[in-house]
């Protein structure tokens, strides 16, 4: 009885995480597509880009202008205590000089969800929902680029989210 038992749970094993990942492949982020209110965190720009016109400011303006113009309110990171509801968006750019005058790079945006704790709304967390990566190599000429990549970034997180 026990050897005919064993080859039939090691079967029914082998099916269930089949089953499960097959029914995740119905998950389109539905629950948020009311995406309203964003604060935005960008990180890693190192001042030497402001020669490329690359800097904090710039990236936070162009990229408020672009959630502003998919309807999405951009309130500062200072503020999202204030703002129960409001969802993080994290720009992270790692840039490393490497021999022969090449840069290294990596560039990061991730959505980062707040759920409440308290029915209140007085403590949350966050849990990340969305993250795109783009890493490559940069001749010093090209570094203008990454505020391009940043915003087509954007685009693909607004795209899946419904929002553009």
């Amino acid at each position: 009885m026990r050897r005919l038992l064993s080859p039939f749970l090691a079967l029914l094993l082998l099916a269930v995480p089949f089953t499960t990942a097959a029914a995740t492949d119905d998950f389109e982020y539905g629950n948020r597509k009311d995406m309203d209110t964003v604060a935005l965190d960008i990180k890693g720009i190192h001042r030497d880009l402001g020669t490329w016109n690359i800097t904090v400011e710039t990236l936070r303006a162009d990229l408020s202008k672009r959630l502003a113009a998919s309807g999405v309110r951009v309130i500062d990171i200072s503020e999202l205590a204030s703002h129960p509801g409001a969802d993080v968006i994290t720009l992270r750019l790692t840039l490393n000089r490497a021999p022969y005058y090449f840069y290294l790079y990596g560039l990061n945006m991730s959505m980062r969800n707040r759920l409440s704790l308290s029915p209140e709304g007085s403590g949350s967390t966050t849990i990340k929902t969305w993250s795109e990566t783009q890493n490559g190599m940069l001749m010093p000429s090209d570094l203008g680029n990454i505020h391009r990549m940043s915003l087509q970034l954007l685009d693909n997180l607004l795209r899946e989210h419904g929002e553009g």
